[in-house]
C-alpha cells in the first residue's frame, strides 16, 4: 500500500534516543490511552556534572531535571518532545540548537496531561540524596547521627532494597486521595520505619514532594519487620511449607506500605509457581496492620479480616494421613486454605459391628483409597481444584463408611 510504513526502531527508548541522544531517558516508559488511541510516555532528563556546590550522584552527575516528556504514538510511531520545565537552562540551550524539535507543554492535549506521572528515576535520585540531606543541623549532619536508609524487602525469596512504588493515597491534610510515588525510610542500622517521602502527580500538585516523619517515641514497623512477622505466623508458615512440598514454589511479591490516617497498612501478594512452569499465579494476599496479620484469597477478604468484618479462613487444612506398611501413620500434607478438610484416618479403625455386610465395607474402603490416591496425584501436579474434588469424594466415602459401621 502507498501509505504503509516500515518502523525500524520499534522499542520506545531506542526510538527516542535516536532522535535526541543528548537526553538521559528514564528506565520505565508507560503506555496510556487518550482519545481512543495508545501513546507511550517516555520521561527524559537533562543532566550535567558541572553544577557548582552540588554533590555528584554516584559520580555521574550533580544536576538533573525532568525537563522533557516524550510522547510516542503507539500506532504510527510519531515522537513529540514536550518541554515540561521551560526555565531549565539546559533544555533552553538544546531548544536554541534544534528550534523545531521541542513543543511547549501547554500544547499537550489535556487527555494526555491527565496521565503524566512523576518519574521514578528522578525520585530515586532525590530519595538517595534526601536520606542524608534531611539533616539541617550542622553538627548532626557532620556526625551523620540521623542517617536514613532504604529498607529491605523479601522479593521472590531474595532480600533486596525496597523500590519506590505508585499508590493512591490521601496526603495528610488533603481532603481526597491522589496518585503518588512513595518510598519509606528506616533509621541507620535499624528496621523500624521513621519516615516516608512521596512525590505527587495530580493537577497543580504535580512535582511537589512531601516528607512525613513519625514521632521518635512511637514504634512503627518497617518492611523487614513485617516480613519477619509474616514468617513467624505459624498458620501462614504451614501453608507456605505445604505448597513448597507439593512441587511448587512460593514467590512473595513487592511489599507495599500504604499510609492510612495515622497508621500504615502493609500489603504483599503471594504467588505460586509450579516447578514445571514459569508462570506465577496469584494465590493469596497478605495484609498487616500493626500486630494484626491476615492472609486470604483476595485483598478484600484480607482487609475484612484485619478490620474485624469477618473471621479469618483457617489456612491450615489437614490432608489425609497416609499409612505406612508397618501400620503407623506417616506425615501428611496440607491442602490450600479453603479446601474441604478430610477427616483423620485412624491407624487402627474401630471394628465394624458383625451385622455390617463385609462386601459393602470393602467397597467403601476401596473407594476411599482410590480417592485418596487421586488426591495425592493432583497435589503433586499442583492441581488444587482436582485435589479439592478428590477430597470431597474421599469425605463422602468415609461418611458412608462411618454411617454403615455405626448401624446396629
Amino acid at each position: 500500500m502507498g501509505d504503509s510504513r516500515l518502523l525500524y526502531r520499534r522499542q520506545v527508548p531506542d526510538r527516542v534516543h535516536a532522535i535526541a541522544p543528548f537526553l538521559r531517558l528514564d528506565d520505565d516508559p508507560y503506555l496510556v490511552v487518550a482519545d481512543g488511541r495508545l501513546f507511550w510516555i517516555q520521561d527524559a532528563y537533562t543532566i550535567s556534572d558541572g553544577y557548582p556546590y552540588s554533590q555528584p550522584y554516584q559520580g555521574d552527575f550533580n544536576y538533573i531535571r525532568n525537563s522533557v516528556k516524550a510522547v510516542v504514538d503507539a500506532y504510527e510511531g510519531t515522537v513529540t518532545f514536550y518541554v515540561a520545565e521551560p526555565e531549565d537552562p539546559v533544555v533552553r540551550t538544546w531548544d536554541a540548537i534544534y528550534p523545531d524539535l521541542f513543543t511547549p507543554i501547554e500544547e499537550m492535549p489535556a487527555s494526555l496531561r491527565e496521565h503524566i506521572r512523576y518519574p521514578e528515576g528522578l525520585f530515586r535520585v532525590q530519595a538517595e540524596m534526601y536520606r542524608t540531606y534531611h539533616m539541617t543541623e550542622a553538627q548532626l549532619f557532620f556526625n551523620k547521627e540521623d542517617l536514613w536508609n532504604v529498607p529491605n524487602q523479601l522479593f521472590f525469596e531474595q532480600q533486596q532494597p525496597l523500590e519506590p512504588y505508585y499508590i493512591i493515597m490521601r496526603v495528610p491534610g488533603e481532603p481526597q486521595e491522589e496518585f503518588a510515588l512513595i518510598l519509606p525510610f528506616t533509621p541507620n542500622n535499624r528496621d523500624n520505619t521513621n519516615a516516608w517521602l512521596a512525590a505527587r502527580s495530580d493537577g497543580e500538585n504535580y512535582g511537589s514532594l512531601i516528607s512525613f516523619r513519625f514521632p521518635k517515641d512511637r514504634l512503627v514497623f518497617g518492611p523487614a519487620q513485617i516480613e519477619a512477622r509474616i514468617n513467624q505466623d505459624s498458620k501462614i508458615a504451614e501453608q507456605f511449607t505445604l505448597w513448597s512440598r507439593s512441587g511448587s514454589q512460593v514467590l512473595r511479591g513487592n511489599l507495599l506500605m500504604i499510609p492510612i490516617g495515622g497508621s500504615n497498612l502493609y500489603v504483599e501478594p503471594v504467588f505460586l509457581q509450579s516447578q514445571t512452569s514459569q508462570l506465577p499465579e496469584l494465590r493469596r494476599v497478605v495484609v498487616a496492620n500493626g500486630n494484626q496479620i491476615a492472609m486470604e484469597s483476595t485483598l478484600e477478604d484480607s482487609l475484612a479480616v484485619i478490620f474485624g468484618e469477618r473471621p479469618p479462613t483457617n489456612p491450615r487444612v489437614e490432608a489425609p494421613t497416609p499409612t505406612s506398611e508397618g501400620g503407623q501413620p506417616t506425615p501428611g500434607t496440607t491442602p490450600e486454605a479453603g479446601a474441604t478438610p478430610a477427616p483423620t484416618v485412624e491407624a487402627t479403625p474401630t471394628p465394624a459391628p458383625v451385622s455390617t455386610p463385609a462386601g459393602d465395607v470393602a467397597q467403601l474402603v476401596r473407594e476411599a483409597q482410590a480417592a485418596y490416591d487421586s488426591a495425592q496425584d493432583a497435589l503433586r501436579r499442583s492441581d488444587f481444584a482436582a485435589y479439592g474434588q478428590e477430597l470431597d469424594r474421599l469425605k463422602a466415602a468415609l461418611d458412608r463408611l462411618a454411617e454403615l459401621t455405626s448401624s446396629p
